[in-house]
């Protein structure tokens, strides 16, 4: 009777273990830290996702691998279009204990048509456990690309894609559309519990859903981003933008920073090199521009991933960044800068190289650690 009992248990204890989430052999991440999504092959096709931990001043720490074909149940493989800039956006949850990231059902090198395989959601802890069970099928039929996922706490999932921008859940297996309108988003944020997009649309917008943060409406209405000196802000491509609250005067956000990518033509005439630009918001309403700086040493293709922390005592913000070439297969930056201007100051200075990634590789997005933290410097993300 006893060894039927102990198998039992040992039965139960197996189909508990194979219904969680893998945690990939790696250490915790530290507080403080980047991390940067990789390909590790920039050459060509789909690619399998490596998470690469970095000190702020650029010290390589650890790498997790994402699921590939060799994934073990429940976890699904994710990969991205190498040869693709929008793929690989990472964004840090907003409560800051999970990094989200979209991809594709595919593994190493694995040429799965863009119509019909189905869409994977990757959320990571700060203990670098894995959780790729969220399969959506209903986002890979004819509308394709899937650019980024954010969320408030690891299970409420927003997407944006060419479908729009879609709403889940954590292991779910369907989305539900919350906007009718032609958008083409490419990255989103959330602060002040609103989302916030960009989009790539033929007026290359910036908007807001007007709803906060909606689950369920089909119809949502959005609220588009005026500015100067433009009557949208015309960024021609922003891959990823970041969002502060510096002026007490002013509700809400009040400075955004804008990372653009080269590959396109066009634009607002001050910035067609590509590169970092910022907007202030004024009290009529209007977001402002105030100044672009292009990174080097690649200054004619652009930036990829954005993030930035404030230091809640002097209001001096200091940005990541990740860069794009225009030839996908040449190796990118992580890249620093830190604007002392504060709110309505003009945008100067240079970026700093903190790490290049290794030949045939390619950065794609940049987050904080989960977790990510202190007293001194506050993290305004979301």
């Amino acid at each position: 009777m006893k060894t039927i009992t102990f198998i039992r248990s040992c039965i139960v204890a197996s189909l508990f273990l194979w219904m969680q989430p893998s945690h990939v052999f790696s250490a915790s991440f530290n507080k403080g830290n980047l991390v940067v999504s990789r390909v590790a092959n920039a050459t060509t096709g789909w690619q399998s996702v490596y998470l690469d931990e970095y000190t702020p001043t650029g010290t390589f720490v650890q790498t997790v691998a994402l699921p590939d074909a060799t994934a073990i149940l429940p976890n699904r493989p994710i990969g991205i279009n190498a040869q693709s800039s929008n793929d690989g956006t990472l964004n840090l949850s907003v409560d800051r204990k999970y990094l989200v990231m979209g991809g594709y059902k595919t593994g190493i090198s694995s040429v799965l048509a863009k119509d019909g395989n189905t869409r994977i959601v990757a959320t990571v802890d700060k203990d670098a456990t894995v959780n790729t069970t969220t399969e959506l099928s209903d986002i890979g039929t004819t509308a394709w690309g899937f650019k980024s996922v954010v969320s408030t706490n690891g299970i409420d999932l927003w997407l944006s894609g060419q479908f729009g921008i879609n709403y889940t859940t954590l292991g779910a297996s369907k989305s539900t559309n919350l906007t009718t309108t032609t958008l083409n988003p490419i990255n989103q944020g959330i602060y002040d519990n609103k989302l916030y997009f960009s989009s790539t649309t033929a007026t290359n917008l910036f908007g807001s859903l007007n709803n906060g943060l909606p689950t369920s409406d089909g119809s949502q209405d959005i609220t588009v981003l005026a500015a100067s000196p433009t009557p949208n802000i015309g960024i021609q491509y922003p891959l990823s933008f970041v969002m502060f609250d510096l002026d007490a005067s002013i509700a809400g956000v009040d400075v955004m920073y804008v990372a653009e990518n080269a590959m396109l033509t066009g634009g607002i005439t001050a910035n067609t090199a590509r590169g970092l630009t910022k907007y202030c918001l004024n009290s009529s309403g209007l977001w402002v521009r105030k100044g672009a700086i292009v990174p080097a040493p690649i200054a004619a293709n652009g930036l990829k991933g954005l993030t930035g922390v404030c230091n809640a005592a002097t209001g001096a913000i200091t940005l990541y960044a990740t860069t794009v070439t225009s030839t996908m297969t040449d190796q990118t930056s992580i890249v620093t800068l830190t604007d002392n201007s504060g709110y309505n100051g003009a945008l100067v200075g240079a970026f700093t190289t903190l790490a290049t990634s290794a030949a045939g590789t390619a950065f794609r997005g940049i987050a904080f650690t989960p977790g990510t933290l202190t007293e001194n410097v506050l993290l305004k993300r979301h």
